[in-house]
């Protein structure tokens, strides 16, 4: 539960992240799905797994999986390594040391830009802002562990006073 509610708010912040944009983004041709498919399939495998697979120690795999749609070019940024197309993906990925975690394909969960030797996935968070993203998430979830044990106990002093 606490897992599920950490990623729809992480989820929420990859949706603002896409309303910011940038007079200098010039917008491309999107890529087919076929043309992202791996590498998208790819980045979400890949350690560390941006914030959905934060603690997997061991290997993931990803099944179910579906890219929903891809995206508008956006530009959320004024640094083009920020350019790109947000990917619409919904899975079912296994931490082979326990854990799961199930995308609906309603927020973007990877972005993919133009380079070079064909298309790169990367987070739509900047890594300077993922750092701090997790530590409030983390320090949420703690939060709210300590809200639902309190909840529970209350509970059972109610339930016991029947």
């Amino acid at each position: 539960m606490k897992n599920k509610v950490m990623l729809m708010f992480a989820s929420a912040m990859f949706c603002a992240c896409f309303f910011i944009s940038s007079k200098e983004c010039t917008a491309q041709s999107k890529p087919s799905i076929e043309e992202i498919k791996g590498t998208v399939v790819d980045y979400l495998k890949k350690p560390p797994m941006p914030l959905i697979f934060k603690n997997c120690k061991g290997s993931m795999s990803l099944n179910n999986f579906n890219i929903l749609k891809i995206g508008d070019y956006e530009c959320q940024d004024k640094d083009p390594k920020l350019h790109g197309w947000p990917v619409y993906v919904q899975f079912e990925a296994t931490c082979s040391n326990g854990g799961t975690y199930s995308s609906d394909g309603k927020t973007s969960s990877v972005m993919v830009r133009k380079v070079e030797s064909g298309y790169e996935a990367f987070s739509p968070i900047p890594e300077e802002e993922q750092a701090d993203l997790e530590k409030k998430l983390e320090e949420m979830g703690k939060k709210m562990e300590s809200d639902w044990e309190k909840f529970e106990k209350k509970a059972e002093k109610q339930e016991t006073k029947k």
